[in-house]
């Protein structure tokens, strides 16, 4: 897969939730790398000027705990019953979440 960078970047800002999620689940899994759907809203800006938009991540839904090294998930049914818990997540855009627990952040042969 071909991987693009662009000039400027979006601007995302994290909900104190969605923080307290993360931050729950790094101390819970541990070592393990996690993964799932992160839910935002567009804000402001267009898709069009990546550097004019301001992203908005409000929720996850892990889907899948692995290995040390290795998570792996696809979307699938359950994610009705986290529609229905948390309906207002039905008119956000989503996008993937998932850990390195012990590797600096970058973009993996598998990611």
């Amino acid at each position: 897969m071909q991987q693009i960078e662009f000039k400027s970047k979006a601007k995302l800002i994290i909900s104190k939730e969605l923080l307290a999620q993360i931050s729950y689940f790094h101390h819970k899994v541990g070592k393990f790398e996690w993964s799932g759907l992160v839910f935002y809203k567009i804000i402001s800006g267009d898709i069009s000027e990546p550097g004019s938009l301001v992203l908005k991540a409000e929720r996850m839904y892990i889907m899948d705990v692995g290995s040390y090294s290795y998570t792996e998930f696809s979307p699938d049914e359950s994610i009705v019953d986290f529609y229905k818990k948390y309906p207002e997540s039905t008119t956000m855009k989503w996008g993937m979440i998932h850990t390195h627990q012990c590797f600096n952040t970058f973009f993996s042969g598998t990611d």
